[in-house]
């Protein structure tokens, strides 16, 4: 698998500072990074839990965020997983990676009416994952994705391809391919869905979770329905103590 380049050195501290910080204000522990996607630099937020010991070796969450906080103004980090830490940062125990999608991709290709004329940019999830694995002390043992909507199609689709790196997947209010089931069923799965979702319908998840079982029975899969929820199941979904922990042990309990 082709890599990328990535900043060494204090990558994550004083050397990856904003020029331009983001237009919220910030709290402790979050902090801009930058990385490289080929010659293009990005910028992404990092969540590092405040007071931890330099030396230890952390969980990683990467969290992919939806459709609509595409860019590269780091809004995206007002939402979503970023919403979650920013309320209450104290159950955050590992490193939270926030990337952003550029506004004229998708995190992955994918066959949706909402996603024509766009294509993915695996490269750039590549670029993000690989950044963090090179730059900060991770625990490889705990590495999760998560993503909503558009994020939740690339956490399930980038879990598969990158199922040697990945650990734990956390799909919202997403979907995937059914031909990634024999892969997604040797990796702990929680996906949740709202049943009343217009924009993603519920059947994207139960057709992902039906193909799993149908491969593994025993699969290390739940898949957790809002009942009366819309599209917007992730505020739910994050709120939930046991959800976030999920994030940093990848145990179903």
């Amino acid at each position: 698998m082709m890599r990328h380049r990535v900043l060494a050195g204090c990558a994550f501290l004083a050397a990856c500072a904003s020029d331009a910080p983001p237009r919220f204000a910030p709290i402790d522990g979050m902090q801009e990074v930058r990385y490289q996607v080929g010659d293009v630099e990005r910028r992404a937020m990092l969540f590092s839990p405040p007071g931890r010991d330099p030396r230890a070796k952390l969980p990683l969450v990467v969290y992919l965020h939806g459709k609509g906080e595409r860019g590269d103004a780091l809004e995206h980090a007002r939402h979503g997983l970023g919403k979650a830490i920013r309320q209450d940062p104290q159950r955050f125990t590992g490193f939270v990676l926030l990337p952003q999608c550029p506004s004229d991709r998708l995190w992955v290709a994918v066959e949706q009416s909402w996603a024509k004329g766009l294509r993915g940019g695996e490269d750039h999830v590549d670029a993000a994952l690989d950044w963090a694995l090179a730059n900060l002390p991770v625990d490889r043992a705990h590495v999760t994705l998560t993503g909503l909507s558009m994020g939740g199609y690339g956490t399930l689709i980038t879990g598969a391809r990158r199922a040697a790196d990945v650990t734990a997947l956390c799909a919202i209010c997403g979907g995937g391919r059914t031909e990634d089931a024999a892969v997604l069923a040797q990796k702990p799965l929680w996906l949740v869905h709202g049943d009343a979702d217009t924009t993603v319908p519920i059947e994207q998840s139960r057709r992902i979770a039906a193909a799993i079982t149908a491969v593994r029975p025993d699969a290390p899969l739940r898949l957790t329905e809002y009942r009366g929820v819309g599209h917007n199941a992730w505020d739910r979904a994050y709120a939930d103590p046991a959800l976030i922990e999920f994030l940093f042990t990848g145990v179903l309990r």
